[in-house]
Protein backbone atom coordinates (compact mmCIF):
# COMPACT_ATOMS: atom_id res chain seq x y z
CA UNK A 1 0.00 0.00 0.00
CA UNK A 2 2.79 2.33 0.82
CA UNK A 3 4.32 1.53 -2.32
CA UNK A 4 1.10 2.41 -4.16
CA UNK A 5 1.02 6.03 -2.28
CA UNK A 6 4.89 6.10 -3.26
CA UNK A 7 4.19 5.79 -6.87
CA UNK A 8 1.08 7.88 -7.36
CA UNK A 9 3.16 10.94 -5.70
CA UNK A 10 6.12 10.38 -7.89
CA UNK A 11 3.85 10.71 -11.04
CA UNK A 12 2.19 13.70 -9.84
CA UNK A 13 5.37 15.55 -9.14
CA UNK A 14 6.69 14.37 -12.48
CA UNK A 15 3.58 15.49 -14.05
CA UNK A 16 3.63 18.70 -12.00
CA UNK A 17 6.99 19.16 -13.14
CA UNK A 18 5.88 18.80 -16.78
CA UNK A 19 3.18 21.10 -16.50
CA UNK A 20 5.66 23.93 -15.54
CA UNK A 21 8.85 23.35 -17.60
CA UNK A 22 5.74 23.65 -20.53
CA UNK A 23 4.45 26.68 -18.57
CA UNK A 24 8.50 27.96 -18.60
CA UNK A 25 8.31 27.54 -22.18
CA UNK A 26 5.30 29.13 -23.70
CA UNK A 27 3.42 30.76 -21.01
CA UNK A 28 4.59 34.24 -21.98
CA UNK A 29 3.53 33.35 -25.64
CA UNK A 30 -0.02 32.26 -24.27
CA UNK A 31 -0.57 35.53 -22.27
CA UNK A 32 0.24 37.99 -25.33
CA UNK A 33 -2.39 35.20 -28.01
CA UNK A 34 -4.43 34.40 -25.80
CA UNK A 35 -6.30 37.75 -25.39
CA UNK A 36 -6.18 38.45 -29.18
CA UNK A 37 -7.40 34.94 -30.04
CA UNK A 38 -4.54 33.41 -31.22
CA UNK A 39 -3.91 30.84 -28.50
CA UNK A 40 -5.01 27.36 -29.33
CA UNK A 41 -8.47 26.53 -27.75
CA UNK A 42 -10.19 23.17 -26.98
CA UNK A 43 -12.61 22.61 -28.97
CA UNK A 44 -15.79 23.42 -26.93
CA UNK A 45 -18.25 25.42 -28.68
CA UNK A 46 -18.03 28.67 -26.48
CA UNK A 47 -14.37 29.09 -26.89
CA UNK A 48 -14.67 28.71 -30.61
CA UNK A 49 -17.37 31.16 -30.67
CA UNK A 50 -15.52 33.81 -28.32
CA UNK A 51 -12.07 33.65 -30.47
CA UNK A 52 -13.99 34.20 -33.37
CA UNK A 53 -15.82 37.29 -31.44
CA UNK A 54 -12.36 38.35 -30.63
CA UNK A 55 -10.90 37.89 -33.78
CA UNK A 56 -13.76 40.14 -35.54
CA UNK A 57 -13.18 42.87 -32.99
CA UNK A 58 -9.38 42.62 -33.69
CA UNK A 59 -10.13 43.61 -37.43
CA UNK A 60 -12.28 46.21 -37.02
CA UNK A 61 -9.86 48.41 -34.80
CA UNK A 62 -7.36 47.63 -37.70
CA UNK A 63 -9.41 48.50 -39.79
CA UNK A 64 -10.87 51.63 -37.89
CA UNK A 65 -6.85 52.82 -37.64
CA UNK A 66 -6.14 51.81 -41.47
CA UNK A 67 -9.06 53.52 -43.08
CA UNK A 68 -9.11 57.18 -41.19
CA UNK A 69 -5.60 57.21 -42.29
CA UNK A 70 -6.28 56.74 -45.67
CA UNK A 71 -9.25 59.02 -45.77
CA UNK A 72 -7.13 61.61 -43.90
CA UNK A 73 -4.37 61.67 -46.60
CA UNK A 74 -6.58 61.60 -49.48
CA UNK A 75 -9.10 64.09 -49.03
CA UNK A 76 -7.29 66.57 -46.38
CA UNK A 77 -3.40 66.13 -47.41
CA UNK A 78 -1.93 68.74 -50.56
CA UNK A 79 1.74 68.99 -48.72
CA UNK A 80 3.95 66.09 -49.61
CA UNK A 81 5.60 66.28 -46.80
CA UNK A 82 2.88 65.51 -45.03
CA UNK A 83 1.98 62.81 -46.67
CA UNK A 84 5.28 61.48 -46.31
CA UNK A 85 4.66 61.40 -42.68
CA UNK A 86 1.92 59.80 -42.41
CA UNK A 87 2.85 57.15 -44.46
CA UNK A 88 5.11 55.34 -41.56
CA UNK A 89 1.67 55.50 -38.74
CA UNK A 90 -0.17 54.27 -42.16
CA UNK A 91 2.42 51.22 -42.88
CA UNK A 92 2.46 49.91 -39.52
CA UNK A 93 -1.05 49.73 -39.35
CA UNK A 94 -0.71 47.67 -42.63
CA UNK A 95 1.82 45.80 -41.28
CA UNK A 96 -0.76 44.86 -38.36
CA UNK A 97 -3.03 43.90 -40.22
CA UNK A 98 -0.76 41.74 -42.14
CA UNK A 99 0.92 40.06 -39.28
CA UNK A 100 -2.55 39.46 -38.06
CA UNK A 101 -3.88 37.96 -40.40
CA UNK A 102 -0.35 35.30 -40.86
CA UNK A 103 -0.75 34.50 -37.64
CA UNK A 104 -4.65 33.61 -37.77
CA UNK A 105 -3.82 31.91 -41.37
CA UNK A 106 -1.50 29.54 -39.50
CA UNK A 107 -3.32 28.78 -35.87
CA UNK A 108 -3.11 25.07 -36.79
CA UNK A 109 -0.06 25.45 -36.96
CA UNK A 110 0.93 27.36 -33.37
CA UNK A 111 -1.25 24.75 -32.37
CA UNK A 112 0.90 21.72 -33.81
CA UNK A 113 3.97 23.52 -32.24
CA UNK A 114 2.53 24.44 -28.91
CA UNK A 115 1.75 20.33 -28.63
CA UNK A 116 5.29 19.30 -29.64
CA UNK A 117 7.07 21.34 -27.40
CA UNK A 118 4.21 19.63 -24.87
CA UNK A 119 5.69 16.30 -26.48
CA UNK A 120 9.21 17.15 -25.82
CA UNK A 121 8.84 17.95 -22.37
CA UNK A 122 6.98 15.39 -21.78
CA UNK A 123 8.83 12.75 -23.25
CA UNK A 124 12.01 14.09 -21.81
CA UNK A 125 13.23 12.08 -18.64
CA UNK A 126 17.55 12.07 -18.42
CA UNK A 127 18.12 15.08 -16.33
CA UNK A 128 21.15 16.60 -18.81
CA UNK A 129 18.12 16.35 -21.36
CA UNK A 130 16.18 17.97 -18.98
CA UNK A 131 19.16 20.73 -17.93
CA UNK A 132 19.80 21.32 -21.89
CA UNK A 133 15.92 21.91 -22.35
CA UNK A 134 15.55 24.18 -19.32
CA UNK A 135 18.17 26.42 -20.35
CA UNK A 136 17.14 27.49 -23.40
CA UNK A 137 13.54 27.49 -22.11
CA UNK A 138 15.43 30.09 -19.98
CA UNK A 139 17.10 31.73 -22.78
CA UNK A 140 13.77 31.67 -24.95
CA UNK A 141 11.79 33.34 -22.07
CA UNK A 142 14.20 36.08 -21.78
CA UNK A 143 13.67 37.00 -25.39
CA UNK A 144 10.28 37.22 -25.34
CA UNK A 145 10.14 39.01 -22.29
CA UNK A 146 13.10 41.59 -24.10
CA UNK A 147 10.37 42.36 -26.85
CA UNK A 148 7.56 42.84 -25.12
CA UNK A 149 9.54 45.10 -23.07
CA UNK A 150 10.78 47.19 -25.66
CA UNK A 151 7.61 47.08 -28.06
CA UNK A 152 5.39 48.04 -25.10
CA UNK A 153 8.17 50.58 -24.20
CA UNK A 154 6.94 52.29 -27.87
CA UNK A 155 3.44 52.04 -27.08
CA UNK A 156 3.39 53.60 -23.85
CA UNK A 157 5.60 56.69 -24.73
CA UNK A 158 4.54 57.23 -28.18
CA UNK A 159 0.44 56.43 -27.41
CA UNK A 160 -0.04 58.14 -23.60
CA UNK A 161 2.77 59.73 -22.33
CA UNK A 162 3.20 62.45 -25.92
CA UNK A 163 -0.42 63.13 -25.84
CA UNK A 164 -0.75 63.18 -22.18
CA UNK A 165 2.08 65.73 -21.52
CA UNK A 166 0.71 67.91 -24.05
CA UNK A 167 -2.52 68.20 -22.67
CA UNK A 168 -5.66 69.61 -24.10
CA UNK A 169 -5.16 71.90 -27.03
CA UNK A 170 -7.36 74.89 -28.25
CA UNK A 171 -9.13 74.70 -31.67
CA UNK A 172 -7.70 77.07 -34.08
CA UNK A 173 -11.29 78.41 -35.24
CA UNK A 174 -13.15 76.91 -32.44
CA UNK A 175 -13.80 77.71 -28.79
CA UNK A 176 -13.19 74.31 -27.87
CA UNK A 177 -10.08 72.32 -26.55
CA UNK A 178 -9.63 68.61 -27.31
CA UNK A 179 -6.88 65.65 -26.93
CA UNK A 180 -4.52 65.46 -29.59
CA UNK A 181 -5.05 62.22 -31.67
CA UNK A 182 -1.97 59.99 -32.26
CA UNK A 183 -3.38 58.70 -35.38
CA UNK A 184 -5.02 61.39 -38.15
CA UNK A 185 -8.45 61.73 -38.52
CA UNK A 186 -11.16 63.20 -41.66
CA UNK A 187 -13.00 66.13 -40.40
CA UNK A 188 -16.18 64.44 -41.25
CA UNK A 189 -15.53 62.67 -38.28
CA UNK A 190 -15.56 65.51 -36.28
CA UNK A 191 -12.96 64.22 -33.89
CA UNK A 192 -12.79 67.79 -32.11
CA UNK A 193 -15.75 68.25 -30.02
CA UNK A 194 -16.97 65.59 -26.77
CA UNK A 195 -17.77 62.82 -26.56
CA UNK A 196 -17.06 62.09 -30.01
CA UNK A 197 -12.86 63.14 -29.49
CA UNK A 198 -12.45 60.74 -26.13
CA UNK A 199 -14.31 57.92 -27.81
CA UNK A 200 -11.77 58.33 -30.94
CA UNK A 201 -8.73 58.63 -28.98
CA UNK A 202 -9.56 55.69 -26.75
CA UNK A 203 -10.59 53.68 -30.39
CA UNK A 204 -7.07 54.32 -31.81
CA UNK A 205 -4.77 53.57 -27.87
CA UNK A 206 -6.95 50.24 -28.50
CA UNK A 207 -6.03 49.84 -31.89
CA UNK A 208 -2.74 50.64 -31.23
CA UNK A 209 -1.97 48.40 -28.37
CA UNK A 210 -3.49 45.43 -30.38
CA UNK A 211 -0.66 46.09 -33.40
CA UNK A 212 1.56 46.54 -30.35
CA UNK A 213 0.60 43.30 -29.21
CA UNK A 214 0.51 41.33 -32.43
CA UNK A 215 4.53 42.43 -33.20
CA UNK A 216 4.86 41.39 -29.72
CA UNK A 217 3.54 38.07 -30.18
CA UNK A 218 5.02 37.53 -33.35
CA UNK A 219 8.43 38.20 -32.35
CA UNK A 220 8.14 36.52 -29.30
CA UNK A 221 7.06 33.30 -30.62
CA UNK A 222 8.94 33.07 -32.67
CA UNK A 223 12.11 33.54 -30.29
CA UNK A 224 10.60 31.23 -28.29
CA UNK A 225 9.72 28.06 -31.05
CA UNK A 226 13.36 29.01 -32.09
CA UNK A 227 14.92 28.61 -29.67
CA UNK A 228 12.85 25.73 -28.42
CA UNK A 229 14.22 23.89 -32.11
CA UNK A 230 18.07 24.58 -30.64
CA UNK A 231 17.86 22.91 -27.59
CA UNK A 232 15.93 19.90 -29.35
CA UNK A 233 19.14 20.05 -31.90
CA UNK A 234 21.59 20.04 -28.55
CA UNK A 235 19.26 16.94 -26.89
CA UNK A 236 19.95 14.98 -30.22
CA UNK A 237 23.70 15.67 -29.98
CA UNK A 238 23.82 14.74 -26.51
CA UNK A 239 22.01 10.73 -27.51
CA UNK A 240 24.47 11.12 -30.42
CA UNK A 241 27.20 10.89 -27.50
CA UNK A 242 25.86 7.94 -26.35
CA UNK A 243 25.00 5.86 -29.20
CA UNK A 244 27.51 3.51 -28.72
CA UNK A 245 27.70 2.99 -24.70
CA UNK A 246 24.41 3.55 -24.25
CA UNK A 247 22.59 5.36 -21.08
CA UNK A 248 20.14 4.54 -18.46
CA UNK A 249 16.95 6.22 -20.45
CA UNK A 250 17.98 4.44 -23.68
CA UNK A 251 17.32 1.52 -25.72
CA UNK A 252 20.03 -1.37 -24.57
CA UNK A 253 20.27 -2.20 -28.37
CA UNK A 254 22.19 0.11 -30.72
CA UNK A 255 19.69 -0.33 -33.68
CA UNK A 256 16.95 1.07 -31.00
CA UNK A 257 18.79 3.97 -30.27
CA UNK A 258 19.40 4.35 -33.73
CA UNK A 259 15.75 4.13 -34.48
CA UNK A 260 14.95 6.90 -31.38
CA UNK A 261 17.51 9.45 -32.28
CA UNK A 262 16.21 9.36 -36.21
CA UNK A 263 12.64 9.51 -35.16
CA UNK A 264 13.70 12.51 -32.50
CA UNK A 265 15.26 14.34 -35.91
CA UNK A 266 12.36 14.02 -38.09
CA UNK A 267 10.45 15.63 -35.52
CA UNK A 268 12.51 18.73 -35.12
CA UNK A 269 12.40 18.69 -38.90
CA UNK A 270 8.52 18.87 -38.65
CA UNK A 271 9.00 21.37 -36.64
CA UNK A 272 11.07 23.59 -39.11
CA UNK A 273 8.79 23.00 -42.10
CA UNK A 274 6.17 24.54 -39.54
CA UNK A 275 8.51 27.54 -38.96
CA UNK A 276 9.88 27.54 -42.46
CA UNK A 277 5.82 28.71 -44.11
CA UNK A 278 7.09 28.20 -47.65
CA UNK A 279 3.89 29.03 -48.87
CA UNK A 280 4.26 32.83 -47.29
CA UNK A 281 7.43 33.04 -48.63
CA UNK A 282 6.73 32.57 -52.18
CA UNK A 283 3.63 34.63 -52.36
CA UNK A 284 6.10 37.29 -50.59
CA UNK A 285 8.51 37.10 -53.85
CA UNK A 286 5.79 37.23 -56.33
CA UNK A 287 4.23 40.23 -54.68
CA UNK A 288 7.41 42.36 -55.60
CA UNK A 289 6.59 41.94 -59.74
CA UNK A 290 3.05 42.07 -58.99
CA UNK A 291 3.54 45.67 -57.15
CA UNK A 292 5.83 46.72 -60.09
CA UNK A 293 3.38 46.11 -62.96
CA UNK A 294 0.54 47.58 -60.70
CA UNK A 295 2.87 50.73 -60.09
CA UNK A 296 3.52 51.22 -63.47
CA UNK A 297 -0.05 50.88 -64.50
CA UNK A 298 -0.53 53.48 -62.22
CA UNK A 299 1.90 55.68 -63.30
CA UNK A 300 1.13 55.45 -66.87
CA UNK A 301 -2.76 56.62 -65.75
CA UNK A 302 -1.45 59.26 -63.78
CA UNK A 303 0.74 60.81 -66.90
CA UNK A 304 -2.09 60.31 -69.01
CA UNK A 305 -4.32 62.26 -66.76
CA UNK A 306 -1.66 65.05 -66.64
CA UNK A 307 -1.51 64.92 -69.91
CA UNK A 308 -2.23 68.96 -70.30
CA UNK A 309 0.18 69.80 -67.50
CA UNK A 310 3.10 67.99 -69.52
CA UNK A 311 2.42 69.68 -72.86
CA UNK A 312 2.42 73.51 -70.36
CA UNK A 313 4.86 72.46 -68.73
CA UNK A 314 7.02 71.94 -72.35
CA UNK A 315 5.69 74.87 -73.85
CA UNK A 316 6.82 77.16 -71.07
CA UNK A 317 10.46 75.71 -71.65
CA UNK A 318 10.33 76.31 -75.09
CA UNK A 319 9.25 79.66 -74.28
CA UNK A 320 11.99 80.70 -72.35
CA UNK A 321 14.96 79.37 -74.52
CA UNK A 322 13.04 81.74 -77.12
CA UNK A 323 12.84 84.82 -74.77
CA UNK A 324 16.79 84.52 -73.32
CA UNK A 325 18.80 86.91 -75.41
CA UNK A 326 21.79 87.69 -73.20
CA UNK A 327 24.93 85.46 -73.15
CA UNK A 328 25.56 84.91 -69.75
CA UNK A 329 21.61 83.95 -68.74
CA UNK A 330 21.76 81.68 -71.66
CA UNK A 331 24.78 80.15 -70.45
CA UNK A 332 23.31 79.63 -66.98
CA UNK A 333 20.41 77.72 -68.92
CA UNK A 334 22.44 75.92 -71.14
CA UNK A 335 24.56 74.74 -67.67
CA UNK A 336 21.66 73.29 -66.12
CA UNK A 337 19.73 71.87 -69.01
CA UNK A 338 23.48 69.68 -69.76
CA UNK A 339 22.66 68.45 -65.97
CA UNK A 340 19.46 67.65 -66.70
CA UNK A 341 20.39 65.81 -69.76
CA UNK A 342 22.88 63.62 -67.86
CA UNK A 343 20.18 62.84 -64.82
CA UNK A 344 17.90 61.96 -67.91
CA UNK A 345 20.60 59.78 -69.09
CA UNK A 346 21.23 58.15 -65.96
CA UNK A 347 17.71 57.19 -65.27
CA UNK A 348 17.37 55.79 -68.70
CA UNK A 349 20.58 53.94 -68.58
CA UNK A 350 19.58 52.39 -65.14
CA UNK A 351 16.24 51.90 -65.56
CA UNK A 352 17.15 50.01 -69.03
CA UNK A 353 20.07 48.43 -67.34
CA UNK A 354 17.42 46.52 -64.87
CA UNK A 355 15.35 45.57 -68.01
CA UNK A 356 18.23 43.92 -69.84
CA UNK A 357 19.35 42.10 -66.97
CA UNK A 358 16.05 40.59 -65.59
CA UNK A 359 14.35 39.96 -68.80
CA UNK A 360 16.92 38.94 -71.23
CA UNK A 361 20.52 38.32 -69.48
CA UNK A 362 18.87 36.22 -66.97
CA UNK A 363 16.71 33.56 -69.19
CA UNK A 364 19.20 33.61 -72.01
CA UNK A 365 21.83 32.50 -69.22
CA UNK A 366 19.21 30.17 -67.81
CA UNK A 367 18.18 28.67 -71.36
CA UNK A 368 15.61 26.29 -72.11
CA UNK A 369 14.78 23.89 -69.17
CA UNK A 370 13.29 20.51 -69.12
CA UNK A 371 9.41 20.35 -67.59
CA UNK A 372 8.82 18.15 -65.09
CA UNK A 373 5.28 16.29 -66.02
CA UNK A 374 6.60 16.06 -69.73
CA UNK A 375 8.95 15.38 -72.71
CA UNK A 376 9.70 19.17 -73.49
CA UNK A 377 11.92 21.65 -72.68
CA UNK A 378 10.37 25.81 -72.48
CA UNK A 379 12.29 29.19 -72.09
CA UNK A 380 11.25 29.99 -68.24
CA UNK A 381 8.59 32.76 -68.04
CA UNK A 382 10.13 36.57 -66.43
CA UNK A 383 6.68 36.15 -64.64
CA UNK A 384 4.53 33.63 -63.23
CA UNK A 385 1.71 32.65 -65.52
CA UNK A 386 -1.03 30.60 -64.34
CA UNK A 387 -1.94 27.13 -66.30
CA UNK A 388 -5.53 27.82 -65.59
CA UNK A 389 -5.51 30.34 -68.46
CA UNK A 390 -2.64 28.40 -70.44
CA UNK A 391 0.06 25.79 -70.39
CA UNK A 392 3.09 27.86 -71.54
CA UNK A 393 5.39 25.24 -71.50
CA UNK A 394 5.06 24.02 -75.24
CA UNK A 395 5.71 25.89 -78.29
CA UNK A 396 4.43 28.36 -79.72
CA UNK A 397 2.93 29.34 -76.83
CA UNK A 398 5.67 29.04 -74.65
CA UNK A 399 7.59 31.85 -77.55
CA UNK A 400 4.53 33.98 -77.48
CA UNK A 401 4.34 34.71 -74.08
CA UNK A 402 7.38 35.18 -73.62
CA UNK A 403 7.39 37.83 -76.35
CA UNK A 404 4.83 39.89 -75.10
CA UNK A 405 6.17 39.49 -71.25
CA UNK A 406 9.31 41.21 -72.85
CA UNK A 407 7.47 43.74 -74.41
CA UNK A 408 5.59 44.88 -71.58
CA UNK A 409 8.44 44.98 -69.43
CA UNK A 410 10.29 47.20 -71.63
CA UNK A 411 7.39 49.30 -71.58
CA UNK A 412 7.07 49.55 -67.76
CA UNK A 413 10.71 50.32 -67.42
CA UNK A 414 9.89 52.71 -70.19
CA UNK A 415 7.28 54.58 -68.40
CA UNK A 416 9.46 54.76 -65.26
CA UNK A 417 12.33 56.35 -66.95
CA UNK A 418 10.23 58.55 -68.70
CA UNK A 419 8.58 59.41 -65.43
CA UNK A 420 11.69 60.10 -63.66
CA UNK A 421 13.33 61.70 -66.80
CA UNK A 422 10.98 64.51 -66.74
CA UNK A 423 10.61 65.07 -63.05
CA UNK A 424 14.40 65.76 -63.13
CA UNK A 425 14.32 68.15 -66.43
CA UNK A 426 11.42 69.73 -65.30
CA UNK A 427 13.26 70.42 -62.01
CA UNK A 428 16.36 71.40 -62.82
CA UNK A 429 15.14 73.71 -66.18
CA UNK A 430 13.58 75.90 -62.64
CA UNK A 431 16.39 75.75 -60.71
CA UNK A 432 18.13 77.11 -64.09
CA UNK A 433 15.19 79.90 -64.10
CA UNK A 434 15.47 81.30 -60.76
CA UNK A 435 19.23 81.50 -61.00
CA UNK A 436 18.23 83.81 -64.16
CA UNK A 437 16.22 85.49 -62.01
CA UNK A 438 18.45 86.14 -59.23
CA UNK A 439 21.39 87.45 -61.88
CA UNK A 440 18.16 89.37 -63.00
CA UNK A 441 17.56 90.84 -59.52
CA UNK A 442 21.66 91.73 -59.31
CA UNK A 443 21.14 94.35 -62.10
CA UNK A 444 17.36 95.71 -61.10
CA UNK A 445 19.39 99.02 -59.87
CA UNK A 446 21.59 99.63 -62.24
CA UNK A 447 19.97 97.72 -65.02
CA UNK A 448 21.37 95.70 -67.89
CA UNK A 449 21.99 96.52 -71.82
CA UNK A 450 18.87 93.49 -72.59
CA UNK A 451 16.30 94.96 -69.73
CA UNK A 452 14.48 97.96 -69.79
CA UNK A 453 16.06 101.86 -69.16
CA UNK A 454 12.88 102.09 -66.56
CA UNK A 455 12.85 100.40 -63.05
CA UNK A 456 9.71 100.03 -63.07
CA UNK A 457 9.87 97.96 -66.04
CA UNK A 458 12.44 96.17 -64.69
CA UNK A 459 10.67 94.99 -61.80
CA UNK A 460 7.55 94.39 -63.89
CA UNK A 461 9.88 91.80 -65.83
CA UNK A 462 11.02 90.07 -62.80
CA UNK A 463 7.83 89.45 -61.33
CA UNK A 464 6.39 88.44 -64.59
CA UNK A 465 8.93 85.71 -64.60
CA UNK A 466 9.36 84.81 -61.05
CA UNK A 467 5.21 83.99 -61.40
CA UNK A 468 6.09 81.94 -64.63
CA UNK A 469 8.66 80.15 -62.77
CA UNK A 470 6.13 79.75 -59.70
CA UNK A 471 2.96 78.29 -62.01
CA UNK A 472 6.03 75.64 -63.32
CA UNK A 473 6.53 74.82 -60.48
CA UNK A 474 2.84 74.29 -59.77
CA UNK A 475 2.71 72.28 -62.85
CA UNK A 476 5.09 69.92 -62.05
CA UNK A 477 4.14 69.31 -58.34
CA UNK A 478 0.80 68.17 -59.53
CA UNK A 479 1.96 65.92 -62.12
CA UNK A 480 4.50 64.10 -59.67
CA UNK A 481 3.01 64.35 -56.18
CA UNK A 482 0.83 61.42 -56.85
CA UNK A 483 3.73 59.48 -58.48
CA UNK A 484 5.88 60.45 -55.77
CA UNK A 485 3.35 58.30 -53.57
CA UNK A 486 3.81 55.41 -55.67
CA UNK A 487 7.06 55.09 -55.70
CA UNK A 488 6.92 55.62 -51.83
CA UNK A 489 4.49 52.45 -51.76
CA UNK A 490 6.46 51.08 -53.95
CA UNK A 491 9.96 50.91 -52.08
CA UNK A 492 7.70 49.78 -48.36
CA UNK A 493 6.86 46.76 -50.38
CA UNK A 494 9.95 46.02 -51.79
CA UNK A 495 11.61 46.68 -48.29
CA UNK A 496 8.96 44.27 -47.09
CA UNK A 497 10.56 41.34 -49.54
CA UNK A 498 13.79 42.30 -48.40
CA UNK A 499 13.26 42.03 -44.79
CA UNK A 500 11.44 38.67 -45.63
CA UNK A 501 14.15 37.25 -47.41
CA UNK A 502 16.60 38.28 -44.90
CA UNK A 503 14.46 36.66 -41.96
CA UNK A 504 14.34 33.61 -43.75
CA UNK A 505 18.26 33.69 -44.59
CA UNK A 506 18.95 33.79 -41.18
CA UNK A 507 16.32 30.96 -40.21
CA UNK A 508 17.92 28.60 -42.59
Amino acid sequence: MQNSNLKVETFRSTDYKHEEHVNLSVQWNRWLLRPIGLWPYSNSRFEQYLYWLINVICYSLFSFRAISCILFMYYEVRDTYVILKQFGPLIFCVMGIMKYCALVDHKADINECVEQIKLDWKGTTNDKDREIMITNANFGRKLAILCTFFTYSSFVFYNIVIPISRGKVTAEDANISFIPLVFPVSKYADALHSPMNEIIFSLQVMGSSLSYTVASAACSLAAVLAVHTCGQMQVVMNWLNHLIDGRSDMSKRVDGRVGNIVRQHVRILNLYLVLEVKDVYNKIKLFGPLSFCVMAFLKYHLLILHEDDIRECVKCIEWDWKNITYIQDRELMITFANFGRKLVVICAFFMYSGFAFYYIAIPISVGRIPAEGANVTFIPAVYPFSRFIVDTRYSPVNEIVFSLQLMAGCLMHSITSAACSLAAVFAVHTCGQMEVLMSWLKHLIDGRSDMYSNVDNRIASVVRQHVSSAYREDATTGVFRRILRLHVKHMSSWLLRYYGTRMRNIFQ
